[in-house]
């Protein structure tokens, strides 16, 4: 009988992505003058393990770059080779290289046969020479590997066939804890308990109001048990995420010179896992800033009293429904007089009396950032809009703290999740939408005084101040009647850093909802991030605030120079 090997690859893929992770975590780590001998067996074991699991499926690109590390590092536990950095450097070129290849066969395309050849060289060059190469493949730990029976391989330098079943990749499945599926095991139990009660409630005709609603209690219960039980198994530890920005930091600091330490806390902290890749791209560019602009060179660090190791901090904590990420440098801080200059010649500003985070927020707009920002405001504004956008599409925010001479801190605040959202039902032109509650500052009637007497009303006065105010009716409904102002309601929205007004007809109380991709289902609309269905079965659109905080701006802007 033979066996279909493929379906174990998911597994191997997985296991390798972790030993692969865990050697660039040590070999970053590694103090050459203070070798520890335990770390150069868990660099051997992972290599020694991916170098087994590659013979046995075929993948000749991962074992024979595996089996060279191997051989280099026998040689450093025996003594018979003194660790450098020029073997850590190429160790890690090594990981890189393993990482590719890896990725080539998760996705069936073309193996780098070539640049692994050079690398395996690279690898050979820097073994001594020895009148007998002992190689101790079992390290002391292993058996050594038995011939296996011979499995069809593919040519390194041919492109995998894409006919067959999609390659599975490390993102495709996720480990979960044992307990969360006991847990929701028994929360199925019980719902199936609670099923039973009611079908026999039904059959007899027989309850009581009371116990039909002490059932329906039960039921009610078990599902948000069982909703809380199966987003914990989407759950990731950010490590996921952190466990990448060691070797960012090595690379960067590496070629610019600089001596910078990453300080990581929080990396226990867990994020659903749709979260966790849309965040890579964002803390990665907050990253390099940071110890590419953020942190002095050296010279000037001395000259200024500072610890000759500049150190950039990650940090993690979970407060209520939303997780908190900051990335922190002790470098030089923002330049405000540079930042104002430089936002004033764009168009940004016509005052100079803002306030320091309002002066941080400059750098976030779009615009701000020239070939001459680089140099003059430290390079802060170089794609930071985008970062901005990027948090603001997950309904996050970011915000600036900065001290001159001292240091700056990005602050992401994200959801924990974007499956499920808190939500508040309201009505307009007979349809209901839904706004997540943690867009809502406050809702109110106005009176005719809080709207100024212009032909088109798209300000509300309230609090000594006039926010822009857009109607619902005109983006979803144009057609519909639309009550007046002070016979419905208006609700102060919060996106980021912009506040509008939006006026409704009423509201409908709050509610949790399971967010459906809509542009999936039917196509993209404007203001509108998703839908979700009610419980009479209809359909409620999301609203996207962001989009309508973009079109309460605009709004305003005609308003101001109409």
């Amino acid at each position: 009988m033979s066996i279909d090997m493929q379906q174990f690859h998911g597994v191997f893929f997985e296991e390798t992505q972790e030993h692969i992770h865990e050697m660039e975590r040590i070999l970053l780590g590694m103090d050459i003058a203070n070798l520890d001998a335990e770390e150069i067996n868990c660099i051997f074991r992972a290599a020694h393990s991916i170098k087994g699991g590659s013979a046995i499926f075929g993948f000749d690109g991962l074992a024979g770059l595996t089996h060279e590390m191997e051989s280099l590092l026998v040689l450093v536990r025996n003594e018979q080779l003194s660790l450098n950095q020029t073997h850590i450097s190429e160790l890690l070129s090594s990981v890189d290289l393993l990482q590719t290849i890896l990725n080539a066969y998760q996705t069936k395309s073309t193996i780098p046969k070539e640049r692994s050849a050079q690398q395996i060289a690279v690898l050979q060059a820097l073994l001594p020479e020895l009148s007998e190469h002992d190689e101790d493949d079992g390290f002391g730990f292993f058996e050594p590997l038995t011939t296996v029976s011979p499995v069809p391989a593919q040519p390194d330098n041919a492109v995998i066939s894409k006919t067959k079943t999609p390659a599975t990749t490390s993102t495709s499945s996720i480990r979960v804890d044992t307990h969360k599926i006991d847990s929701l095991v028994n929360l199925v139990g019980e719902l199936v308990i609670a099923d039973a009660m009611l079908q026999q409630m039904h059959q007899t005709q027989t309850h009581s109001s009371e116990n039909l609603h002490q059932a329906l209690e039960n039921v009610n219960h078990n599902i948000r048990m069982m909703q809380d039980a199966v987003m914990s198994m989407r759950m990731l530890p950010l490590s996921f995420v952190f466990n990448r920005f060691p070797r960012v930091i090595h690379d960067i600091a590496s070629k610019l010179d600089k001596r910078v330490e990453l300080v990581i806390e929080g990396a226990e902290t867990e994020i659903d896992k749709g979260m966790i890749e849309k965040i890579v791209d964002p803390l990665t560019h907050l990253i390099r800033n940071s110890v590419d602009h953020g942190i002095e060179s050296a010279v000037l660090r001395a000259q200024t009293n500072k610890p000759a190791v500049a150190t950039v901090t990650l940090k993690a904590h979970q407060k209520g429904n939303n997780i908190h990420i900051d990335v922190s440098d002790d470098g030089a801080g923002l330049n405000k007089d540079k930042i104002l200059e430089k936002a004033k010649e764009n168009g940004l500003v016509d005052t100079q009396n803002l306030s320091d985070s309002q002066i941080w927020d400059l750098i976030l707009a779009p615009g701000f950032s020239t070939a001459e920002t680089v140099t003059d405001v430290s390079g802060r504004g170089v794609g930071m809009d985008v970062v901005r956008q990027n948090i603001e599409q997950l309904n996050g925010q970011i915000t600036i703290d900065s001290h001159s001479g001292q240091g700056t801190t990005f602050s992401l605040s994200l959801p924990l999740t974007m499956a499920i959202v808190e939500g508040m039902k309201i009505r307009c032109a007979e349809q209901i939408f839904i706004i997540p509650l943690t867009n809502i500052i406050e809702s109110f009637r106005p009176t005719s005084e809080q709207l100024p007497c212009v032909a088109n009303q798209h300000i509300i006065h309230i609090r000594d101040a006039y926010l822009p105010l857009i109607s619902l009716h005109d983006v979803m409904a144009p057609h519909a009647i639309k009550p007046h102002p002070t016979q419905s309601i208006i609700m102060i929205i919060e996106s980021g850093k912009h506040k509008f007004c939006l006026h409704v007809d009423s509201l409908e109380g709050q509610q949790q909802v399971v967010i459906k991709s809509l542009e999936k289902n039917y196509k993209a609309v404007t203001g509108v991030s998703g839908a979700t269905i009610m419980g009479d079965g209809s359909v409620a659109m999301i609203l996207d605030v962001e989009q309508l905080a973009q079109i309460a701006k605009q709004q305003r802007t005609e308003h101001q120079h109409g």
